[in-house]
């Protein structure tokens, strides 16, 4: 399976834009940390769009409509973020890490982004994954053909 430029975008850009927002939404700024801005954004940005992806699944909205799901949140997030005016920094001083540490920093994040791009287009066979998703496979098909996968088991 190769990946597009457009999945590409999808699995990196779009966790952080959405991390961007809910960071500053919760009253986090680049300027107060950059360091830790930068590196809370894709784990929050990951969670805002697994949320926002479950609320669509949970109000039954169709599948083809589930790209809609971060313009929404985002845009939720925005408004939220607009109405912190007060900056953290003026709440207490941040200790500065040396270039050393942010050069690290910086490698070891793009390094990750690497990996999980890289792995993204590989499927699970193997282990809990690969048994998780085998599993989650199985019971689709036995289900979608009107058999009952429970009682197959």
């Amino acid at each position: 399976m190769t990946l597009s430029l457009g999945m590409i975008l999808w699995l990196v850009a779009v966790p952080i834009v959405l991390g961007a927002f809910a960071l500053r939404a919760l009253g986090v700024r680049y300027d107060d940390d950059r360091l830790g801005f930068v590196a809370w954004t894709i784990p929050s940005g990951a969670l805002v769009l697994g949320l926002s992806l479950w609320a669509y699944v949970a109000l039954g909205i169709e599948p083809w409509l589930w790209g809609t799901a971060p313009l929404f949140s985002g845009l939720l997030l925005a408004l939220i973020g607009s109405r912190h005016r007060q900056s953290m920094a003026s709440l207490e001083p941040r200790p500065r890490g040396g270039r050393g540490f942010v050069a690290l920093a910086v490698i070891g994040s793009l390094w990750c982004v690497l990996q999980f791009v890289a792995r993204a287009a590989f499927p699970s066979v193997e282990g809990d994954e690969g048994n998780i998703w085998s599993i989650k496979a199985k019971s689709l098909i036995v289900d979608w053909y009107g058999g009952d996968f429970a009682a197959a088991q």
